[in-house]
């Protein structure tokens, strides 16, 4: 029991539970990647992800500004980029595929680049991420309200303490954003592995 109190103790805090959350979120990845490896199309997706995450930390971290309207343009950029990889898929796949002038040989990667299904989670990943920018814009908007000085007007005390609603909530905002896409990868990691079964079932 001390155990479990000390767990939840130790995640009482944002950047504690943010931290356990991006864990998850990389577990999520690496068990879809896993349970999935011959589903091209949920391959792209993990990898995807995982093209973002290394942008999110070896550019947007160590180079762009801590200035809030910066890093949440910064971040929109990033959304749109996965949400745009998604949607054109196929266009970009066919592109590197006759740019390198693969074979259609049936190995993974030709399978990644060639196979044009879809999955329902796809659908679900892009309008979470769509939302986020949404979030974003608006979070840009409170705080060009709440300081009215950056276009060279007054400023305001009013609107710097009644405009903090997304201000307050933003980190959990993105929490809950996080844990959709968690649930969404979850779900893909369960019918990568009810698949496997069924086709060992069917073998067997």
């Amino acid at each position: 029991m001390d155990i479990v109190i000390s767990f939840f103790n130790s995640i009482s805090s944002y950047n504690a539970l943010a931290e356990y959350m991006g864990y998850l979120f990389f577990i999520a990845l690496a068990a879809t990647l896993l349970f999935n490896l011959d589903d091209s199309q949920r391959v792209w997706i993990v990898g995807v992800f995982f093209v973002m995450i290394v942008l999110d930390i070896f550019v947007v971290r160590a180079f762009v500004p801590q200035d809030l309207i910066i890093r949440q343009l910064a971040y929109s950029v990033l959304d749109l980029f996965v949400v745009y990889m998604l949607q054109k898929r196929i266009v970009l796949c066919d592109k590197i595929f006759r740019t390198f002038n693969m074979k259609d040989d049936g190995r993974f990667v030709s399978k990644v680049l060639r196979d044009i299904d879809s999955t329902k989670q796809e659908y679900a990943i892009r309008t979470i991420l769509l939302i986020g920018v949404a979030i974003n814009i608006a979070m840009i908007i409170e705080h060009c309200i709440r300081h009215p000085e950056f276009f060279g007007l007054a400023k305001s005390e009013y609107n710097a303490v009644s405009f903090q609603w997304l201000y307050n909530s933003y980190p959990f905002i993105k929490l809950s954003e996080t844990a959709l896409l968690i649930v969404g990868l979850t779900s893909m990691t369960i019918d990568g592995l009810a698949n496997k079964l069924e086709k060992s079932n069917f073998m067997s």
